[in-house]
């Protein structure tokens, strides 16, 4: 058997069911607190591009963990990536 399917037979074994269930929920609850306060910020300003700039900023934020961090392969196309991101997020501050 492959060991990607041993783990994946191992992590429904019924001793880890509970432990899935509180992390699915924790994940849950987490996606929706992020996605309120998105809603919470577009109520508080007029100029959603700020908004909308600093979200993608996770984006940059990934990458580089992703790249020195997990050590990912492409690391120069994904860097000149996460700098276009930032350039444009940069733009958007500047220009207003």
């Amino acid at each position: 058997m492959h060991p990607c399917l041993q783990r994946l037979k191992v992590s429904w074994h019924p001793k880890y069911i509970p432990y899935r269930l509180a992390e699915r929920a924790g994940i849950a609850v987490g996606i929706f607190g992020a996605y309120w306060l998105i809603l919470w910020s577009y109520q508080l300003t007029t100029q959603t591009s700020y908004v909308v700039a600093l979200r993608q900023f996770s984006i940059v934020l990934g990458v580089a963990i992703g790249v020195f961090l997990f050590k990912e392969p492409a690391p120069k196309v994904r860097v000149g990536a996460a700098l276009m991101i930032a350039a444009g997020i940069a733009g958007i501050s500047i220009g207003g």
